[in-house]
Formats: C-alpha cells, structure tokens, sequence
C-alpha cells in the first residue's frame, strides 16, 4: 500500500469516526415524541456497518441523559428490523433499502441519518455532507423532522444546514 492510499484510509476512518461522535451528540439533542425504550436510545446502523467494532463498544452505554444510555444495534437487512430512535442508513446501502426504510419509519418518531447526496429528498432527516474544505457537514430537513415528530436542540439547529428541495422544473410538467 503506498503512502497516498494510506492516507486515504486514515482519513476514511476519521471521517467515520466524526460520523459516529456526530450521531452520538444526535441522540443527547434530539426528542423523540415516543422513544422506544425508557432507559435506552437506541441507534440502528444498517446495512455494512462502517464503523470500527471499538468505536461502536465504546460508544455503547454511554450516558445520553440522565436516563438513558446509547445502545447500539445492527440491522443487516430489513428483516432484521427493530424500532430504533436513530437509523444511519450508510451510502453503501441500495435505494430499494433506503425507500423501504423511509416507507416503515414514515410517520413514526425515527431519526433518519444518511450520506448520500439524494437522502433528504428521499425523505430521509439528516444527512452528512462533505463541505468545499473537506469537513463534514450536517445537512437537516426541517420537513422531514416535522412528518417524524421530532425535536431539535437549539444548538442543534445552528450547527445543521437547512436542506431545501428543489422545486419542481414547471417545463418538465
């Protein structure tokens, strides 16, 4: 491996690793209108899980609230769904997946994190984005948030991008 394509890795990890502390900060500002389980929120990563198995154990049980600690759960696929507070759909993940996901959390109090560029549109909540200066962004679709009964900190919502769809091209009709 050369010394680029090793620096692609490290970066490929980090990246991840801020993903992970990002959607952990999620779940300390973010209410849920019916959580799913009184002393724990739990996060569901579908698909491949692109985070780094001691991330993911150190992560696990830390404190969110007062109340609740972190816990984490994979979903391979969508038979092995669980209702979750949080769902990271990762970029890997096909859009016959992603629109399932989006069809069974429609209406229910989900946190959806993406990082794919058509995620929000999609219908999905959140999603991470890589800026001009190479750093991550948090992208928010306030309309999502809303059809999913969702509440954001304040601070929050100052860190997020407000995500606008596209209004439809009146010549394509």
């Amino acid at each position: 491996m050369t010394q680029a394509q090793q620096g692609q890795v490290v970066d490929q990890q980090r990246a991840q690793l801020v993903k992970l502390a990002y959607i952990l900060n999620l779940a300390k500002y973010v209410k849920n209108a019916s959580p799913v389980d009184q002393k724990h929120m739990v996060v569901g990563i579908y698909g491949t899980n692109p985070f780094q198995a001691n991330h993911i154990k150190k992560a696990s049980g830390r404190a969110v609230s007062k109340t609740k600690t972190l816990k984490i759960v994979e979903i391979k696929k969508m038979a092995d769904w669980v209702p979750c507070d949080i769902v990271f759909i990762p970029s890997s993940t096909g859009q016959q997946d992603v629109a399932a996901i989006i069809e069974a959390s429609a209406g229910k109090s989900i946190l959806l994190v993406g990082e794919d560029s058509a995620f929000l549109q999609s219908g999905g909540v959140v999603n991470f984005s890589i800026n001009n200066q190479g750093s991550i962004d948090l992208q928010l679709s306030i309309t999502n948030m809303k059809k999913h009964k969702l509440q954001f900190d304040a601070r929050l919502m100052k860190l997020c991008k407000p995500f606008k769809a596209p209004k439809p091209d009146p010549n394509n009709q």
